[in-house]
């Protein structure tokens, strides 16, 4: 690939600053709203550990936490991080039956490093977040269990959503709107000659 590359380790100590001139690591956060800031996570609830992310621009705030599983009583320390987000992206990989090995032909999970929607919800409200955005979907899920589960995660959060592909999601308004996707149906008739 033809383009300068600048590889670095992070560490969760840094902070990523990006304004008009370029991409800076700094061990503080810039007060400027005009520069968008990515701080760093550690979390250790994956085998080998895994970092979380929060951007922050113009008063608003995003958290992109995968490959996270639970704890009994929530990752306070995850909570923390996240707290007062406009919008968390959370790992919500399994059903509790499935997490618990109680869903028929399905293993129990409990250690691989992946939620389930109620710990994705238990975070959520902990860290007081204004939305909730499930995702990491278990790639055996049709896409009906996926819709069961994020109904069923209404019930425990309130501004919650399911992801799907092409979901967009606008959070400088008051209240974040879930928009789907314009999508063309087309068929194609094959005839045989």
């Amino acid at each position: 690939m033809n383009a300068v590359k600048d590889i670095r380790s992070l560490k969760e100590t840094d902070i990523l600053t990006f304004d008009s001139n370029d991409i800076h690591i700094n061990p503080v956060s810039t007060l400027d709203p005009e520069t968008a800031t990515v701080k760093i996570h550690r979390s250790y609830a994956h085998p080998g550990g895994v970092y979380a992310y929060r951007i922050e621009y113009r008063g608003h705030a995003l958290v992109y936490a995968t490959d996270v599983e639970g704890y009994v009583g929530g990752d306070r320390r995850l909570a923390n991080f996240a707290h007062g987000a406009d919008v968390l992206i959370h790992d919500a990989q399994y059903s509790e039956e499935h997490y618990r090995g109680q869903a028929p032909g399905l293993p129990p999970t409990q250690g691989y490093g992946h939620s389930t929607i109620q710990m994705a919800c238990e975070l959520a409200a902990a860290a007081q977040v204004r939305e909730l955005v499930l995702f990491h979907h278990d790639p055996s899920y049709a896409d009906e269990t996926i819709d069961r589960l994020g109904i069923q995660a209404q019930g425990l959060f309130s501004n919650v959503h399911a992801a799907y592909e092409g979901l967009v999601m606008d959070i400088e308004g008051e209240r974040l709107q879930a928009v789907k996707p314009q999508v063309e149906v087309m068929s194609a008739v094959a005839t045989a000659r």
